[in-house]
């Protein structure tokens, strides 16, 4: 889910607010596609239609409240993955937070809002919602924490009403709403710190602006010390040629470029090397780019994995090609993917010779070639193995072998074809001595038909 495709639903019954919303969402992510709805009841009928990434909701609407809204999303299966953040300039500020959080909404922005803080609040919102489709356990995970965090915060919300109720007059008032902005900080703090992978940004002179906890335990890790926010990003800590890699990067981004890509860190004093699936993002301050938003998944089991797989499959590409009895691998479009050193051997075609599964059956079976072909097309069914029986083959040089073959299906390739793996054992006669082209064999077979012309061969190798 890049942030050019995401989708943001906001609800607001106040059409000025809706348009003042509209246009931070589309100055923040230019984009992304901004849905709006007037009413509760068009905003459930369009979280439904579209599944929208992050949902933005006042609690004041014309047909039924905000609260009853976010409570309907909540209980829905299919929509209760989407983060919920109200947004809204209610004066009852303390009972509108409460009835929020018991509602279930993830988040709650004061109006009138800041538009870095509502950036980076929807980045944040964007990344649980990202992590709740797909990873079923860390959205599990995520709930439970969001849900213990909730708790938490609706008792230190609680405390700050009480005391607020005892608040009076402008100074009071000032210090009241810097300690709701503090509280909602906190919201964001405590969400981003909850993951393992690293959520970090900088500005555009490559000062560390914010970072989560694994971010900075990383830079520990890897550097022997933790970055502070406010100091430099890059240091003379730091390899030169690693240094230049990300400041490149990090310009790269500046001059409002997206930069996704996977990068692996080497090992480094007792730690093994890793691997980081990049996203890095430009941060908009109006038509201004101020920084870098930047997030690091780790994907260093997935690339193990990728590894061991890639390993296991030249294993047995080499088993295949020094086999002690011709193989041919064989999609169900008509395309050899391959045959072996001992196909090769036998009957002197390479796979340049033989790219398709008719060219075989042209030089191999002659006039038989369009029978041979349609037998050919019916192993692509194939769910187990079949001994197909001895067959008369025509070599490159003229010759006859009987080959006894047996094929059995592969399953669906990468790209969904069908395929078929096809081995034979050559049993021309007792002795090992090659038939020629144009004596017939000493039992019946299937027989090819007469000599054609031959082509020069050619070397052939592992198909890529």
């Amino acid at each position: 889910m890049g942030i050019d495709r995401i989708q943001i639903l906001v609800i607001d019954g106040f059409s000025e607010e809706l348009a003042s919303l509209e246009a931070c969402l589309q100055t923040a992510f230019p984009k992304a596609w901004v849905l709006k709805a007037s009413s509760g009841a068009d905003g459930l009928a369009l979280a439904a239609a579209e599944i929208p990434d992050v949902v933005l909701l006042d609690a004041r609407l014309p047909d039924i409240d905000g609260f009853e809204v976010c409570r309907q999303l909540k209980s829905d299966p299919v929509l209760a993955h989407i983060p919920v953040v109200f947004a809204t300039a209610m004066d009852d500020d303390r009972a509108m937070r409460i009835l929020a959080l018991d509602s279930g909404a993830e988040a709650f922005l004061s109006m009138p809002l800041e538009e870095i803080e509502l950036s980076v609040l929807v980045r944040v919102m964007l990344k649980i919602s990202k992590a709740n489709i797909n990873k079923i356990s860390e959205r599990e995970r995520l709930a439970a924490l969001v849900d213990e965090q909730t708790r938490a915060l609706n008792d230190r919300h609680r405390t700050t009403i009480n005391l607020m109720e005892d608040i009076q007059g402008k100074n009071l008032a000032r210090q009241a709403a810097e300690q709701r902005k503090e509280v909602e900080r906190a919201e964001i703090e405590a969400l981003i710190n909850s993951t393992d992978d690293l959520i970090w940004s900088v500005d555009k002179n490559l000062n560390l602006l914010t970072a989560n906890e694994s971010f900075l335990d990383s830079t520990r890790d890897f550097l022997g010390k933790r970055r502070t926010p406010g100091e430099p990003i890059l240091q003379n800590d730091m390899d030169s040629s690693w240094c230049g890699f990300w400041e490149t990067m990090y310009r790269t981004v500046l001059e409002g470029n997206i930069v996704k890509r996977e990068v692996h860190i080497p090992a480094i004093r007792d730690l093994p090397d890793s691997w980081l699936d990049l996203n890095l993002n430009p941060i908009h301050d109006g038509t201004k780019i101020v920084g870098v938003a930047c997030f690091g998944k780790r994907i260093t089991q997935k690339k193990r994995a990728e590894e061991l797989l890639y390993q296991s499959e030249e294993r047995l590409r080499l088993a295949l090609e020094n086999a002690a009895f011709p193989i041919m691998i064989h999609a169900e479009d008509g395309s050899v993917e391959m045959i072996n050193a001992k196909w090769t051997e036998l009957t002197g075609y390479t796979l340049e010779d033989i790219p398709t599964t008719s060219d075989w059956a042209l030089r191999a079976y002659g006039h038989r070639h369009q029978a041979i072909e349609k037998e050919i097309h019916e192993l692509y069914s194939l769910e187990g193995r079949k001994d197909e029986g001895e067959y008369c083959v025509k070599t490159f040089t003229g010759e006859t072998l009987v080959w006894d073959f047996g094929s059995a299906g592969l399953g669906k390739l990468s790209d969904g074809r069908r395929a078929v793996i096809s081995m034979a054992k050559d049993v021309t006669t007792a002795s090992g001595t090659k038939l020629p082209w144009w004596r017939p064999p000493p039992a019946p077979t299937r027989w090819p038909s007469a000599p054609t012309s031959p082509i020069s061969p050619s070397e052939t190798s592992w198909p890529t």
